[in-house]
């Protein structure tokens, strides 16, 4: 079967990461459109979390974000660079002419694009969560890589959040299905990552990501020849995970040792 007739299409937030997914896949994919969705206007996200979490959770999240984010950048950028290094990932800038921006994945415009396009399968990474009428635009599957191990780590740093629980065996990445909830889709492959002492807060997503491009190559392939099947969750408790507070954090690094 030739896999380069089908058509790709990957939706994507604004990341770091975004060049290492779409070149990752480019050489073995027919990957036509990438579409990329702006942030959210910080007052905007910042209002947002407020009203699901509270005020003082969201004050908490910020100062993490301004006090220890730069901190762990400084301490965890060799390491970053090499696991791009020991894995092949390649960050180059993706080819400006496959790439459409769009206000959010969400728009009247991003649908517009996956219904001109007719994509075989749609591959999302970092996006916001995606409404019912976007999946249903294309007729497709939408396939995503989390990082964490659903059910039990959904949203976001599941790998963070499974180190500072104590539950190592549970550090990890799933590759799923999209559907509307929030990393509610159907397995299709996970794998355990398990961090090293140079690694921080910042460095498991490179982890993850490279195990996860690992599965997802594969299931692109079994999707096109008619072999993808799901697995079973793992039997635990499912939980919801956003950004840890600079305390949290603290506490857990002075307490636990993960960084």
């Amino acid at each position: 079967m030739d896999i380069l007739k089908h058509k790709i299409v990957v939706l994507a937030g604004e990341y770091d990461t975004t060049p290492v997914f779409y070149n990752t896949l480019k050489n073995e994919f027919n990957v036509v459109k990438v579409v990329i969705e702006r942030p959210l206007p910080r007052s905007v996200m910042l209002r947002n979390r407020a009203k699901k979490l509270g005020a003082l959770t969201v004050l908490g999240q910020i100062l993490f974000l301004l006090l220890a984010v730069p901190f762990l950048k400084k301490e965890g950028r060799e390491r970053i660079e090499n696991i791009k290094a020991e894995n092949g990932l390649d960050d180059s800038p993706i080819d400006e002419k496959l790439v459409v921006r769009v206000d959010s994945v969400n728009s009247p415009a991003c649908i517009a694009i996956l219904r001109d396009l007719r994509p075989d399968l749609v591959l999302v990474h970092g996006t916001r969560i995606i409404s019912q009428d976007v999946l249903d635009a294309a007729g497709v599957p939408f396939m995503n890589i989390h990082a964490g191990i659903t059910p039990a780590f959904r949203g976001s740093h599941g790998g963070y959040w499974a180190l500072a629980e104590g539950k190592a065996e549970l550090c990890g990445v799933t590759v799923h299905l999209i559907d509307k909830g929030i990393d509610t889709g159907g397995i299709l492959g996970q794998k355990i990552v398990r961090p090293g002492e140079a690694d921080n807060f910042l460095t498991y997503p490179y982890l993850q990501l490279a195990a996860g491009l690992r599965i997802l190559k594969e299931k692109i392939k079994k999707h096109f020849e008619g072999g993808l099947r799901q697995i079973p969750a793992m039997r635990v408790e499912s939980g919801l995970f956003s950004h840890p507070t600079l305390w949290k954090y603290l506490l857990v690094r002075i307490k636990k040792g993960v960084k």
